[in-house]
C-alpha cells in the first residue's frame, strides 16, 4: 500500500500540498505527503552497458534523484533507460551520448531542484557509459496535471483524496 493510501482524510487535510523549497522532505516527518504525481525519467543512448548489475545500479540511482528532485516517494518514480539506440549527437554517431527526457506534473520539480537533479544524473551518465557530461541533453516536460493519469484515474490537481474517490457523473449507481 502506497503512504498515500494509508493515511485518513482527516491526516490528508492537514498536509501540505507540496513540501517547502528545499529539496529534502522534513526530518520529522517520515513519509512523504500525499501526492499522487508520478515522475517519469527516460533516458536514451547509443552506448550499451556490458554489465547489468551497473546498469541496475544506475537505474536505482536514477530513481533516488528522481525522487528527491519532485518530492515524492522513490516508489512514484518511472525510470526508462534505453540503451542501443541509434542516433547522432551533433552528426558524431560513434561517440556515446544520451537524451534525458524528465515528465512530471507542472512545477513539481522546482528550477533548484533541476539543477540538483542534472548535476547529479549526467555525471553518473558519463561515468556509466564512459562519455563527455556535455554529450548529455536534459529536457524538462511539464504537462498540465489534467494530462496526466495514474491507472484509470485522470490526476486533478485538488487533494489527492478526489482522485482515489471520483466524484459520480449521474449515470452512474
Amino acid at each position: 500500500t502506497s503512504p498515500c493510501a494509508r493515511r485518513s482524510p482527516a491526516q490528508q487535510s492537514r498536509l501540505p500540498p507540496r513540501w517547502p523549497t528545499s529539496l529534502a522532505p522534513p526530518p520529522n516527518v517520515p513519509e512523504y505527503p500525499g501526492r499522487l504525481d508520478m515522475p517519469v525519467i527516460i533516458v536514451t543512448t547509443n552506448a550499451v552497458s556490458a554489465d547489468d548489475a551497473a546498469r541496475r545500479a544506475l537505474l536505482k540511482a536514477i530513481t533516488q534523484a528522481g525522487a528527491l528532485a519532485a518530492r515524492v516517494v522513490p516508489e512514484h518514480v518511472h525510470v526508462h533507460l534505453v540503451e542501443g539506440a541509434f542516433f547522432a549527437f551533433g552528426g558524431d554517431v560513434d561517440a556515446p551520448g544520451a537524451y534525458v527526457k524528465v515528465k512530471s506534473a507542472s512545477m513539481q520539480i522546482l528550477p533548484e531542484a533541476r539543477r540538483q537533479l542534472v548535476s547529479t544524473v549526467v555525471p553518473l551518465l558519463a561515468k556509466s557509459y564512459n562519455m563527455e557530461p556535455d554529450r548529455t541533453t536534459t529536457i524538462f516536460e511539464e504537462p498540465p496535471v489534467e494530462n496526466i493519469a495514474i491507472g484509470t484515474n485522470v490526476m486533478v490537481y485538488r487533494a489527492s483524496m478526489e482522485m482515489r474517490n471520483p466524484p459520480r457523473h449521474a449515470t452512474q449507481p
